[in-house]
């Protein structure tokens, strides 16, 4: 048996004597460390218990007490003759030595649950013909080592056959013919967006980016995040020139929406919709729709349902239940594109880097482990990821709109592959926009409602800090694209708006 009767009854000796060690976090113990012996795992449920209730220690008094009322677990209690056994070991166990009896305790127990999962455990745990246990050799193993030793023969495997976590080698300029032939073949491009024009800056959406967009509070960055979410994820949208519903010739596949603010069945869900059926959201919630626009919902439900986009209501959210949450979506729903709304600091985030690493993290360290987190995800599970933050203010007074203005830390942008502030046009813009639209003689006789400011775009050849100025419908979702300039405003004819069409990027 993996069970040491001795370090047990030491271990419980000296909880009865001081139950303050079950409140220290060096020596985590629980009921299923005791798990092979009935009667020591009742006496541990019991010490607990009192503990909790606030007994500075336990004896037999209180353990009777307690257990007559239990017929079962007060029948093996004193099939082991309870009342002398307690007092005994208060009075045998050295509490100096509590660390020794709980290790042993604890590496059998670790060792257990191992041997249960199937794990050879032998090359760590022996016994004698005698099936007592080798401490001699058992001793020379700590729990981390253990630990760490099993799962390095996991991750040696994993290393073997799990491709995204091989780490390649090679020497510059091997095989790049083939490489060139292959860029010819399918351009490095990703899905196309929202707007025509951030498609060409980005080169598209691309599985394994990160694309951050900000803007102030209330300014719409839900509705342009499930613009682009929905441009890539369901499968037919309105056409309001057919005026019919079309198949999205950019669908790429299922995604996915995690937000943290909003009633996702009467709040967000409506949103999607609108987007779909390019009815404006107020309309739907007023309840004040026609009975043709009402049709059109209708289907858009039904799209919506077959298109596979997961939304995920997720308030408390951590470093370590958001990256599960992913995964989840990325592996077992086969979601390709997806959303978290939005990077910030709900309490939730510190307190638990805090228990899990022991220090505290300042708010914008913590927001910049949030967007580090996300980037890797994009990368680990092969997903397109975007997420949206909140402005500091600079945007209200500086003249250039760059990562100076993100809320919380500039440095976010060191984990981005795409980024862009959205504003209203200023007074002065909205006067330069009049002379370009009459100058340029433009398609779109349209005057811009917000200008998207990239200060980041990883692979672009049109440079950074680009504006694109657009006619953004609030409660729709859905843009339209005018023109773009430099940051100093001069007109910008050199980049194209890119479609997708026919499945091919044009």
């Amino acid at each position: 048996m993996i069970y040491s009767f001795n370090d047990a009854y030491m271990t419980l000796g000296c909880l009865f004597n001081n139950t303050d060690l079950l409140l220290n976090k060096k020596f985590p113990i629980n009921k299923d460390d005791f798990l092979p012996c009935s009667f020591h795992m009742i006496l541990f449920s019991v010490i607990a218990h009192l503990a909790a209730e606030g007994a500075m220690e336990g004896d037999e008094i209180m353990v009777d007490n307690f257990c007559k009322h239990y017929k079962a677990q007060y029948e093996i209690l004193e099939d082991n003759n309870f009342l002398e056994f307690i007092p005994t070991v208060k009075d045998l166990v050295n509490p100096d030595n509590y660390e020794v009896y709980y290790n042993n305790v604890r590496k059998l127990s670790l060792l257990r649950q191992y041997k249960e999962m199937g794990v050879d455990i032998s090359e760590i745990y022996e016994e004698n013909e005698n099936g007592e246990i080798n401490f001699e050799k058992l001793n020379q193993y700590s729990i981390k080592y253990i630990l760490n030793f099993y799962e390095s023969k996991y991750n040696q495997l994993r290393k073997k056959f799990d491709s995204r976590n091989v780490r390649a080698e090679m020497w510059a300029g091997e095989g790049f013919e083939k490489v060139l032939d292959e860029f010819q073949l399918e351009p490095s491009f990703g899905a196309a967006l929202n707007s025509p024009y951030l498609t060409s800056i980005y080169r598209g959406w691309q599985r394994g980016h990160l694309l951050l967009r900000s803007a102030p509070s209330g300014f719409g960055k839900t509705s342009a995040a499930i613009g682009d979410l929905c441009s890539v994820s369901a499968t037919h949208l309105w056409d309001k020139e057919k005026q019919e519903f079309v198949e999205n010739p950019n669908y790429q596949g299922n995604g996915f929406y995690i937000h943290t603010e909003m009633e996702q069945e009467r709040e967000l869900q409506p949103r999607f919709a609108a987007y779909v059926a390019d009815v404006p959201t107020y309309k739907i919630l007023d309840g004040k729709i026609t009975q043709e626009e009402k049709d059109r919902l209708v289907k858009a439900g039904q799209i919506l349902r077959e298109s596979n986009i997961r939304l995920i209501d997720m308030p408390d959210f951590t470093l370590t239940n958001l990256r599960r949450v992913i995964k989840e979506c990325s592996i077992i729903h086969q979601c390709k594109y997806g959303v978290f709304d939005y990077i910030w600091d709900n309490g939730i985030v510190g307190k638990d880097y805090k228990e899990r690493i022991g220090t505290s993290l300042r708010q914008d360290m913590l927001l910049l482990a949030i967007s580090n987190e996300l980037k890797m995800c994009a990368e680990d599970y092969g997903l397109g990821l975007l997420s949206m933050t909140q402005l500091n203010g600079n945007e209200k007074v500086n003249d250039l709109i760059d990562e100076n203005c993100l809320f919380g830390s500039k440095q976010l942008k060191t984990k981005l592959d795409n980024g862009c502030i959205v504003l209203k046009p200023r007074k002065k813009e909205l006067s330069l926009a009049q002379t370009i639209i009459n100058r340029k003689r433009l398609e779109e006789k349209i005057e811009p409602n917000i200008i998207t400011h990239v200060y980041k775009a990883r692979y672009s050849q049109y440079g950074q800090n680009v504006k694109v100025w657009q006619s953004f419908d609030f409660n729709t979702g859905r843009v339209k694209d005018l023109f773009c300039t430099d940051e100093k405003n001069n007109y910008l004819n050199s980049i194209p708006k890119t479609f997708v069409k026919d499945g091919v990027v044009k």
